[in-house]
C-alpha cells in the first residue's frame, strides 16, 4: 500500500510533469507561425517573360542556333520536339519530307530530327542518305512498321538494322543501360506468375525485334531472359549507328509521344557532343490532395473500417504515416486540403481542425494548399461558393498560393479562380490535359504544374517516363490523391494497403534522384518562372565552359554532362557531381566560368 506521504510526492511529480508537457507545449505553439504560408511570394515573371521558339516552315534558315525537324505537323513526336527546342533555347525549321531539305552552308543545325515513321518510298529514302552524308548528326524520332522496312533494304542498312524477327521465345522484360538518361540502368521484368495479372507490369512485349550491325551502340533493349550473357542478342530500341559519314540514333517505341520525350532527346546529344550543358528546373513536388478534409465527409463507412471517426483517422493514422514518409523519402509535401468533399451530409466545417493542421503542416516546413477536385461542373459553383463563405468566416490569415484542379476543370480555370479565397493563387497543380504543356502559364500570372506521376496507381510505363522527365526538366510532381481513402470502394483503398503503396513508389523510384531539390508547390512555381524566362549562350574555350544568361533572376540550374572530365573550379556558380560525368550546376550570378580537366589528371594547387 502506498503511504500518504508517497502518495503526495507522486501526486506533485504527476502535477510537475503535467505542467511541464503544457508549457512545452505552449512554448510549441507560440513559436508556431502555422498562420503564415512561409513560401508565398510575389511572383517577378509572367507569360510575357516566356523564352519562344522560332518555327520556321518555309525552308529559311532561323538565325543562332537551330534544329531541323522532317516530318509531319500534326503527329505526337512534333509536339515533343518543339518542346524540347524551347527547353534547350533553339529554334526550329520544318520540312515536310526529306526532298524538300538544303544544306544551310554555314549555318548547319545542331540536329536533323525525322519521323522515320512517314518515309515510306525509294525517292524519300535516297534523300535521307543524301542528308545522313552531309555529316549533320541524325535522330530518327520513329521507324516505319516492319513489313515497310523489309521493302527497302537501303532503308534498313541506314538505320543499322541487320535482322527484323518476331521473338521465338517469349519476351519478359526491357532494360535502360546504365549512362544514357539520368538515374541509371533501369530493369523493367514481367511477373513470372502467369496466373495472376502483372499489377506494374504495363509495357508492350509482343514486339517486332530489331537486330542492329555490330558496332551499334544500344542503349535500351527488350530481353529474353533477366540476365542475358549477351546483350548484343538482345532486341534494340533505342541505340546509334555511325559509319565514317556520319552517326544516327533511332528510336523504336512511345519514347517521344509525350514531353518525357524531352529528357531522351536531351540524353542524345550528351552522346553527340564533346560536352552538353542544358537548363532544368531542379523540383521535386509531392502533391497530397483531398487531404485534410475539415468535415466528417463519409463518417458512418470509416467507421465500420476504422472502428473511429474520420478526423481520428486522419490526425491518428494517416499524418504519422505521411510524416513518416516524407522523412524516408526526403519529399517535402504540398497538402491540398478542402473544407468538405461531401456536401449531401450535414457536417460542421471546423476552424478548430483547419488551425490543427496548419500547425503541423509548418512543423513539417509542408505547405497547405486548396483542392478543388472530385467535383464534377454541375457541383463546382456550389462547393466555391459555400468554401468561399467558410474561409471568409475563418481567423487565419493563411496565404493559400497553391491550388489543385482536375484536368476537366482547367478549362474554367479564370472563372474558378475569381473566388475571393482563391484572389492569392499564383500556380495550379493538376493531372492536365492533352491540350496543357507539362510547364506552362494558364493564365498571364498564373502556372500549371502538371503531375508526372501518381504513387498510387505506378506502373513501369511511369518510370520510363520519370527517367525522361528527370533528365529533361529536373522535374517531377507526384501526386498522392487521398479521396479514395475517405470513400474506399474495396480493401486496396483502405489506409493501411494504400500506405504501403505510397512508401514503397517514393522510397524506391525518386531514391536515384535525391540529388535535385525536394520543394513545395510554391517553390516550384518560382523556380518553373525562371526556367521558362531564362535564355543563354554558351561555348568553350580550353579548358574552360562559359554560360551567359538572360533574364537571371537569382539563380538558374542546368545539368552539364561530360565525357571522361571533371570541374576543377567554377566562378558564379556552384557545381555537384551528381552521376559518374553529370553535373548539376547551380548558377549564382548571369555569367557563369566551369574550369574542366580530364578525369584523373594531375590538380595543381597554389
Amino acid at each position: 500500500m502506498i503511504s500518504r506521504r508517497n502518495f503526495i510526492t507522486i501526486a506533485m511529480m504527476m502535477a510537475v510533469l503535467l505542467l511541464l508537457f503544457l508549457c512545452s507545449q505552449v512554448l510549441r505553439d507560440s513559436g508556431n507561425d502555422y498562420d503564415t504560408n512561409a513560401y508565398a511570394y510575389d511572383a517577378e515573371y509572367t507569360s510575357d517573360s516566356v523564352w519562344e521558339c522560332s518555327v520556321l516552315s518555309d525552308g529559311s534558315v532561323p538565325d543562332g542556333e537551330y534544329a531541323v525537324y522532317i516530318g509531319g505537323t500534326d503527329q505526337e513526336i512534333y509536339g515533343t520536339i518543339t518542346e524540347w527546342c524551347t527547353c534547350r533555347r533553339l529554334n526550329l525549321s520544318v520540312y515536310s519530307d526529306a526532298a524538300a531539305y538544303a544544306s544551310s552552308g554555314d549555318n548547319e543545325p545542331q540536329v536533323i530530327i525525322v519521323d522515320g515513321a512517314s518515309v515510306d518510298s525509294e525517292e524519300k529514302i535516297e534523300a535521307l542518305i543524301e542528308i545522313y552524308d552531309e555529316g549533320v548528326p541524325m535522330i530518327f524520332a520513329s521507324i516505319p512498321d516492319s513489313e515497310v522496312l523489309e521493302q527497302y533494304p537501303d532503308y534498313m542498312s541506314l538505320l543499322g538494322i541487320s535482322g527484323i524477327f518476331e521473338p521465338t521465345d517469349e519476351l519478359v522484360g526491357v532494360r535502360v543501360l546504365d549512362g544514357f538518361l539520368l538515374g541509371g540502368e533501369r530493369t523493367y521484368l514481367t511477373d513470372e506468375d502467369d496466373d495472376e495479372e502483372d499489377p506494374i507490369m504495363d509495357i508492350p512485349l509482343d514486339m517486332t525485334c530489331y537486330r542492329v550491325f555490330n558496332g551499334a551502340k544500344v542503349y535500351a533493349m527488350a530481353i529474353y531472359e533477366e540476365t542475358p550473357e549477351n546483350t548484343e542478342e538482345q532486341p534494340a530500341l533505342i541505340w546509334r549507328y555511325a559509319t565514317a559519314e556520319n552517326e544516327l540514333y533511332v528510336f523504336y517505341g512511345d519514347f517521344l509521344m509525350d514531353e518525357s520525350g524531352v529528357g531522351y532527346l536531351n540524353a542524345v546529344m550528351a552522346e553527340i557532343n564533346d560536352y552538353d550543358i542544358y537548363p532544368i528546373v531542379n523540383a521535386q513536388v509531392l502533391s497530397v490532395v483531398n487531404y485534410p478534409s475539415l468535415s466528417e465527409d463519409n463518417s458512418e463507412t470509416i467507421n465500420e473500417i476504422y472502428s473511429r471517426s474520420q478526423q481520428s483517422l486522419y490526425e491518428e493514422l494517416i499524418w504519422p504515416d505521411m510524416i513518416s514518409v516524407m522523412q524516408s523519402s526526403g519529399f517535402t509535401g504540398t497538402f491540398f486540403l478542402t473544407p468538405r468533399m461531401n456536401y449531401d451530409v450535414d457536417a460542421e466545417t471546423e476552424e478548430e481542425t483547419l488551425v490543427y493542421y496548419l500547425m503541423q503542416f509548418n512543423e513539417q516546413d509542408a505547405e497547405a494548399g486548396i483542392s478543388l477536385a472530385a467535383y464534377d461542373a454541375e457541383r463546382l459553383s456550389d462547393k466555391l461558393t459555400r468554401d468561399n463563405e467558410f474561409f471568409e468566416s475563418v481567423s487565419s490569415e493563411y496565404e493559400y498560393s497553391a491550388v489543385y484542379l482536375s484536368g476537366e476543370q482547367i478549362s474554367d480555370t479564370e472563372d474558378i479562380l475569381s473566388s475571393n479565397y482563391l484572389s492569392h493563387i499564383i500556380t495550379i497543380v493538376s493531372d492536365g490535359t492533352e491540350e496543357s504543356n507539362l510547364l506552362d502559364y494558364l493564365l498571364d500570372d498564373v502556372t500549371i504544374l502538371t503531375t508526372t506521376a501518381d504513387a498510387m496507381d505506378y506502373h513501369y510505363s511511369d518510370d520510363i517516363s520519370l527517367m525522361g522527365y528527370e533528365t529533361g526538366f529536373g522535374y517531377a510532381n507526384i501526386l498522392v490523391d487521398l479521396t479514395s481513402v475517405t470513400f474506399p470502394e474495396d480493401e486496396s483503398d483502405e489506409w493501411q494497403n494504400v500506405s504501403k503503396d505510397i512508401s514503397s513508389v517514393l522510397c524506391t523510384y525518386w531514391e536515384a534522384y535525391d540529388y535535385f531539390d525536394s520543394v513545395t508547390a510554391t517553390e516550384a512555381d518560382r523556380r518553373v518562372r525562371n526556367f521558362l524566362a531564362l535564355s543563354y549562350t554558351e561555348e568553350r574555350e580550353d579548358d574552360t565552359i562559359s554560360v551567359s544568361i538572360d533574364g537571371f533572376n537569382d539563380e538558374a540550374w542546368f545539368i552539364l554532362r561530360l565525357h571522361s572530365e571533371d570541374i576543377v573550379d567554377a566562378d558564379g556558380a556552384e557545381y555537384e557531381e551528381i552521376e559518374e560525368d553529370v553535373y548539376l550546376i547551380c548558377a549564382q550570378s548571369q555569367d557563369i566560368e566551369l574550369t574542366v580537366e580530364t578525369a584523373g589528371q594531375q590538380i595543381n594547387i597554389k
